[in-house]
């Protein structure tokens, strides 16, 4: 019997651990509008009360990166905003505004907790850019033109998303065409590079 009672006791201790936990995680703003026409959403989440212990705060949602999937949450620094940037997937469809949840996932000492974050999604229809022959731009805002010029140039550029072209004679007496393209989304780049030592006729 006392071995259930001490058994018992322990599992209520950490069932009230939890639900406390559960109360003191907020956000800024109380409730999120992701634009998918904003490249960095941002959000911020910190602890309402000091905690014996650091907590980790893990993120997850459907469709959407995070700049970091998850904050530390210091014993002496809980009342500090964590800022968080997020982007969506783009999609290429027209789509009604939805409600979107994202969870997250504390951890204190062995307690763990699932937080919603309510939010809601506009979305926008993504967009194509692209440099085809000798070159011919088609960018995001549908503009449509030829740059024959030698270098390296930007389709678009922006903090969180950037696309460069590196253009040049692929055979002698040619108008120049894409040798290297270059994208960066956020903190993960993409780049592909078919240069050769030697221009051939």
């Amino acid at each position: 019997m006392l071995s259930n009672w001490f058994s018992l006791t322990s599992l209520l201790a950490l069932s009230m651990a939890a639900t406390d936990l559960a109360q003191i995680l907020e956000f800024d703003p109380p409730t999120l509008n992701i634009q998918d026409a904003i490249l960095n959403n941002k959000f911020r989440c910190r602890l309402k009360q000091k905690q014996d212990k650091p907590v980790q705060v893990f993120f997850e949602a459907a469709g959407v990166t995070f700049s970091k999937c998850s904050v530390e949450v210091g014993v002496e620094d809980f009342n500090q905003w964590k800022e968080i940037e997020l982007s969506t997937v783009p999609v290429f469809e027209n789509r009604k505004d939805v409600d979107l949840t994202i969870r997250a996932r504390a951890y204190h000492a062995e307690n763990k907790i699932d937080h919603d974050y309510k939010c809601k999604r506009t979305y926008a229809p993504g967009g194509t850019c692209t440099s085809i022959g000798d070159p011919h731009y088609n960018l995001f805002n549908n503009l449509a033109t030829t740059h024959m010029g030698e270098g390296v140039f930007h389709l678009f550029q922006h903090e969180f998303l950037s696309i460069q072209a590196t253009q040049g004679k692929c055979f002698s007496n040619t108008p120049t065409c894409n040798q290297a393209i270059a994208v960066r989304y956020g903190t993960s780049i993409f780049a592909l590079d078919a240069r050769v030592k030697d221009v051939k006729d």
